[in-house]
């Protein structure tokens, strides 16, 4: 599923987003919901595996050097040095 389904000039873009908008305003409104819950239960578990990805990965940095340096920087409202430290522990 991709984001871009029509291309225009840029000086047409209010013209034809408009245009979309009316047409999706004509539409029965429980009809546009189903299908919005048709193609997020599509993608939903890609959705929510992404999630799972982000939130291991941010777990594991929490507390390691690179992430502490990072946030003593911010507290003392300075440039994080990390040339200090050893990326491999990081």
């Amino acid at each position: 599923m991709g984001i871009t389904w029509k291309v225009c000039e840029p000086d047409q873009l209010m013209e034809e987003t408009m245009k979309h908008a009316r047409v999706l305003a004509s539409k029965s409104i429980s009809s546009l919901v189903e299908s919005k819950k048709t193609i997020m239960a599509a993608i939903k578990p890609q959705i929510d595996a992404a999630r799972d990805r982000e939130n291991a990965a941010f777990a594991y940095l929490m507390g390691r050097p690179a992430n502490m340096e990072a946030m003593v920087a911010l507290a003392e409202r300075r440039q994080p040095d990390f040339a200090a430290i050893d990326m491999a522990d990081s």
